[in-house]
């Protein structure tokens, strides 16, 4: 960088050299490429910036620092939308905290999942949900991963039938079972029973 090197330089997968380090983690980079002048809200890379990357990394240092700097904690972009999002996918409580204390809204829409709660609940991650939830997310149906729901119930209804007889893996796909959701939709039902103390209605189901 004392040679002409252009620290904002762009292209690549993550956009820039801020978004990468703050990825990945060495602190010390992060803070000699924003001494040097990297733009701190700097879009571009699969993670939209570098707070996003922070955030999905689980460098809360990282994260400090940059909002120090003054990283916009709202910022859009990037496969998860945001950094909230991204540290919900990501099972980062203290970071979801620390975006949440920062003022970002726990509704935001955008990305991968949607926003926030959809992230933490897909992946199963219940103190994030509640946290989340405790901060006015929005659990009602238009905001909720409605296949997902679907999916978990005939999960319930599939392991209900298994346990009365043996399928074998051929005779479950004669029968139309997706394999798919029986390997990712425990989360949900893990989510959903964890929850039991937040009074799920009929209209948010």
């Amino acid at each position: 960088m004392d040679h002409g090197v252009d620290v904002n330089a762009e292209g690549g997968y993550y956009g820039n050299a801020l978004q990468a380090a703050s990825y990945c983690g060495p602190t010390r980079i992060v803070k000699l490429l924003l001494d040097k002048g990297a733009d701190v809200n700097a879009q571009g890379g699969v993670y939209g910036n570098a707070l996003q990357a922070a955030s999905y990394g689980g460098h809360a240092e990282i994260v400090k620092l940059l909002l120090g700097k003054g990283a916009d904690v709202s910022a859009q972009g990037g496969h998860l939308g945001n950094a909230l999002q991204a540290a919900s996918r990501g099972n980062h409580v203290e970071i979801v905290r620390l975006l949440l204390d920062e003022g970002t809204d726990a509704n935001t829409q955008g990305g991968y999942y949607g926003n926030a709660l959809q992230a933490a609940s897909y992946r199963g991650h219940t103190e994030i949900v509640k946290l989340l939830l405790d901060k006015g997310a929005d659990v009602k149906m238009d905001r909720v991963d409605l296949m997902a729901m679907h999916y978990s119930l005939h999960l319930i209804g599939v392991m209900l039938k298994l346990s009365s007889c043996s399928w074998t893996r051929e005779q479950m796909l004669m029968h139309r079972v997706d394999t798919v959701a029986m390997h990712y939709r425990p989360h949900h039902i893990r989510v959903m029973l964890r929850l039991s103390s937040y009074s799920w209605t009929r209209e948010w189901m």
